[in-house]
C-alpha cells in the first residue's frame, strides 16, 4: 500500500465528480489547466462532447472499486494513470477488492488506499457511510496542496452526468439510500460547507458555489419505490 500525496504539495488540484449539471457547461479546458486532475470513480471520458464538459486528463483516480467500474480501471491501466487510490479500506470487502483490483492492474506499481483512521473519522463525524466523493475531498485536503477546486458535486440533488458511461439510474441511487441508509446527503452537504468555512484552499465551480450558499439541500425524490422495483434492485445487486 502506498500514499502518494507528497506529489500534491504546492499544486493546484481539480477534483471532478459527475453531477449532471456539468452537461453543456464546457468546463473541460478549465479543468485541464489544473496542475493535477483527480477524478472520482471514472477516468476522463472518451467522447469529445463529454471531454468539453469534463476535461480529457486524469492524473489520479480515487475509486470505490466495484464491478461496475472495472472497465474504467482497465482504461486507467492502458492510459498509464500513475495514481489510483481505493476510497473504502474498511474491513470485510477491502482485502478481496484489493486483490481483484491488483489483478486488474497487474504489471503496475502499488495501489494506494485512504487510511483507515481517516475513513473511520469521517464515518463517526457523519454517523453514516461517507460517499466516495466526500472521502476524496477529505483525503486531498489532508495533503499540502496549494488549492483544491471542486467540479460536479451536487449531493445527490441531480442525476449523474450522462456523457461518460451507463451509470446506475437516479431511481436506483435513491432506493439504495433508502434501503441501505448508507449516504446521507444533508450531512455531507453540511460537512462540506464547514470545510469551505475553515479551509481557504477550497473553491468550486459556480453551480456548486450556489448550492453551498443554500441553507439546506434538496435530494431528488425516489419515485414509485414499490415492492416490485425493490425486488429488481436486490436481484441486480445479488447477481454482481
Amino acid at each position: 500500500m502506498i500514499d502518494d500525496r507528497d506529489i500534491l504539495k504546492g499544486k493546484r488540484v481539480a477534483l471532478v465528480g459527475l453531477a449532471g449539471y456539468l452537461e453543456q457547461k464546457q468546463w473541460g479546458i478549465e479543468i485541464d489547466k489544473a496542475d493535477i486532475v483527480v477524478r472520482v470513480n471514472a477516468v476522463a471520458p472518451a467522447n469529445e462532447g463529454a471531454q468539453r464538459d469534463l476535461g480529457c486528463r486524469t492524473d489520479w483516480l480515487l475509486t470505490s472499486y466495484n464491478r461496475d467500474i472495472r472497465s474504467d480501471l482497465h482504461r486507467a491501466a492502458l492510459e498509464g494513470i500513475s495514481n489510483i487510490t481505493l476510497c473504502y479500506p474498511d474491513v470485510g470487502d477491502f482485502s478481496q477488492n484489493h486483490q481483484a483490483f491488483s489483478q486488474d492492474l497487474s504489471g503496475r506499481g502499488g495501489v494506494g488506499s485512504v487510511l483507515f483512521q481517516d475513513y473511520e473519522r469521517l464515518e463517526v463525524e457523519l454517523s453514516c457511510r461517507p460517499s466516495s466523493g466526500l472521502i476524496a475531498i477529505d483525503y486531498l485536503l489532508q495533503s499540502e496542496l496549494a488549492s483544491l477546486t471542486l467540479y460536479g458535486f451536487s449531493f445527490f440533488s441531480s442525476p449523474h452526468y450522462s456523457g461518460t458511461r451507463k451509470w446506475q439510474s437516479q431511481h436506483d441511487l435513491a432506493m439504495a439510500m433508502k434501503i441501505y441508509k448508507t449516504h446521507i446527503p444533508e450531512k455531507e452537504f453540511n460537512y462540506i460547507k464547514l470545510c469551505f468555512s475553515q479551509d481557504s484552499r477550497l473553491s468550486a465551480d459556480p453551480v456548486l458555489m450556489k448550492l453551498l450558499a443554500l441553507d439546506t439541500i434538496s435530494v431528488l425524490p425516489d419515485k414509485s419505490v414499490n415492492w416490485f422495483s425493490r425486488c429488481l434492485f436486490f436481484l441486480r445487486f445479488w447477481r454482481r
